[in-house]
């Protein structure tokens, strides 16, 4: 037997789950590599036992799963922020627009606009404080 065959198998002969031949027990005898090898996983073997499994502690799986559950991307808290932000500022964006048209005499008359820009600075005040509100509900600090 050489020593690759038998360091395949030296494992198994450790644990006891097979007996090694009468080859594989000559060899050892007479090659110091495969000792220091035997003593190795002799070693390693006590150990770990005499099973070689260890105990997890109570609550252990549990507690990996509460951690691995994963939430879909649009139901997360900050999607939601997100959304509500942008939409908000859409329809703010619209209504300063809308403001701007209905104040002046035509369609795109530019006397209107500081009136429209006042009316959406403030509105989109009113959604940032909103906003830092909301987040409030949400977030841990």
């Amino acid at each position: 037997m050489t020593c690759d065959q038998l360091s395949d198998q030296i494992e198994t002969y450790v644990t006891g789950d097979l007996s090694p031949s009468a080859d594989a027990a000559a060899h050892l005898r007479t090659c110091p590599r495969c000792q220091q090898a035997w003593a190795l996983a002799s070693q390693i073997q006590q150990v770990l036992g005499d099973d070689g499994a260890m105990t997890a502690p109570p609550g252990f799986t549990d507690c990996v799963l509460r951690q691995t559950h994963r939430v879909p991307w649009w139901k997360t808290p900050e999607f939601a922020a997100s959304t509500y932000s942008a939409v908000s500022s859409g329809v703010l964006v619209a209504a300063g627009v809308a403001i701007w048209m209905s104040l002046g005499d035509g369609p795109l008359d530019a006397s209107a606009l500081p009136v429209a820009v006042a009316g959406l600075a403030l509105a989109m005040g009113g959604l940032a404080l909103d906003l830092r509100l909301r987040l409030s509900d949400l977030l841990p600090y």
